[in-house]
């Protein structure tokens, strides 16, 4: 049989002319750029590793050829970076990045990761590092985020002309409960967000794993003893590792 499970997924809307378009400050210098491969993939494959797949249930565990081979050629041409460089040193390293989608009338991450302790050092939280990304993804998308010109035109599911001033992201809970957490999540500090209007989930639902019998081979025994009639369930695996259930839409093939 099968089982299912479900991914937490949340919707906020977000104030494109509040996104930030700063690059630098008196130590660091920000710059944001699209992805090149294979010179990156690195600098991605860790921070993969680290942000995703050690931290969720179900992430795909992307080896170089993965990013080199398939994400290269799935969301190459619109995967952004955001890259460091400080004032002492002409290297600069990979920060984070992102790839969004037109979905349904709203802008769904596809991927996303951010080395956590590194935007720590440099005092940047998720939340930030977001605003910047997400004003250069949506550049690319086709919407104009600066003041002057932040209405524009979208279409409701009848196919029906509507001006707005707001997008809708659809992201991972996860980096919602991440930015909540940092302190600066709120009206007073976090303007792109429009806080008028409440965030809500919208949950993947569609996942489905099938159930394999304990005792065969490779599968694994429960630590209670060898149940023969049990089944290895992935809900049973995520509430027993406290891990969320995740698999980035770019990894959705």
């Amino acid at each position: 049989g099968y089982t299912s499970i479900i991914s937490n997924w949340s919707v906020l809307s977000v104030n494109v002319q509040h996104l930030d378009d700063s690059s630098n400050d008196e130590n660091i210098f920000l710059n944001i750029r699209l992805v090149s491969f294979p010179s990156d993939t690195p600098s991605l494959q860790k921070i993969h590793q680290r942000y995703s797949e050690e931290r969720f249930i179900g992430c795909i565990i992307r080896s170089t050829e993965y990013w080199n081979e398939y994400l290269k050629h799935e969301i190459g041409h619109k995967l952004y970076v955001l890259t460091s460089t400080n004032s002492s040193s002409s290297s600069s390293s990979i920060l984070a990045w992102i790839s969004i989608r037109s979905r349904n009338g709203r802008f769904q991450i596809c991927d996303f990761g951010i080395d956590l302790e590194e935007s720590y050092i440099l005092g940047l939280t998720t939340s930030q590092v977001l605003s910047k990304l997400l004003r250069v993804s949506l550049i690319n998308e086709g919407i104009q985020t600066d003041s002057r010109h932040s209405n524009f035109r979208t279409y409701d599911n009848n196919n029906e002309s509507i001006i707005k001033q707001t997008v809708e992201l659809h992201l991972p809970t996860a980096i919602v409960e991440e930015m909540k957490g940092q302190n600066d999540f709120n009206s007073e500090c976090c303007k792109w967000v429009d806080w008028s209007i409440d965030i809500y989930n919208d949950d993947d639902v569609g996942w489905m794993y099938k159930l394999f019998p304990q005792n065969m081979k490779g599968a694994g025994n429960d630590d209670d003893g060898d149940d023969t009639n049990s089944c290895l369930d992935m809900q049973q695996i995520a509430q027993k590792s406290n891990l969320l259930h995740l698999i980035w839409p770019s990894d959705s093939f």
